[in-house]
This record gives C-alpha cells, sequence and structure tokens, in this order.
C-alpha cells in the first residue's frame, strides 16, 4: 500500500497505518524526548495540542536529529497508558516497524503498544 495522504498544518503526510508495537523490544528504537519535544512546541513552551503533536514530532526529529542525513526515514506516534503522547523513530526503521503486523484502533496518535506510522 503506498500509504494515505493528508495536507496536515501546510505539509504533505505520508501514513504507512497502524501497527503492533511492544513495551519491551519497540519496533522503532529511538524515543524522542521530552526536552527536545518540548523545543518544537508551539510557543517552545513546552505545551501543544493534541492537533500540534505530529508537527511536533516530525520537527524535532528532522531539526534536533539530522533526520534524512542520519537515516530517520520514519517516524511514529503512540500513546501511552498514561494517556501521554509519544514520537519515536530509528535508524533503519524501515525495516523493522513491521515487526509485529498491522492492527486495529489507531487513533492519529496510535494507541497503547499501538504505532501510527508516517515516513518524512
Amino acid at each position: 500500500s503506498s500509504g494515505i495522504n493528508a495536507e496536515y498544518g501546510g505539509t504533505k503526510k505520508t501514513q504507512l497505518g497502524c501497527w503492533k508495537d511492544s513495551p519491551t523490544d519497540h519496533a522503532f528504537s529511538k524515543r524522542v524526548s521530552a526536552k527536545i519535544l518540548a523545543k518544537y512546541a508551539p510557543g517552545g513552551d513546552g505545551t501543544y495540542t493534541s492537533k500540534d503533536f505530529y508537527m511536533q514530532c516530525r520537527y524535532a526529529i528532522r531539526y534536533s536529529l539530522g533526520f534524512l542525513y542520519n537515516g530517520y526515514k520514519l517516524f511514529a506516534i503512540q500513546t501511552g497508558k498514561d494517556g501521554k503522547k509519544q514520537c519515536w523513530t530509528g535508524k533503519n526503521a524501515e525495516k523493522t516497524y513491521k515487526k509485529y503486523g498491522r492492527t486495529r484502533g489507531c487513533s492519529l496518535y496510535g494507541g497503547i503498544n499501538k504505532n501510527r506510522v508516517f515516513s518524512f
């Protein structure tokens, strides 16, 4: 599948679907820290609304990790048991994101042990 394309916040995003994850052996190897995410929140004060999280995650990886130059081609959003959104990426994630198979029931922000996967 080529993914679902949609306009979001003035940029085009490609969704690669909803994929299972493991709480102990994640399909994406790097979780973007809250400190890095806070730098990319609207206003830079560490706060954001739900609809901004996609852009916040994308920009944090793009600008703090040098994404494509360092092998980061995909990212995922997952919602933890605490209800907080998480931003994930990893080198070679295009080879690991399908590790646990496809699943259903993701919101735009994934779910508990569910990744909503996007390409840059």
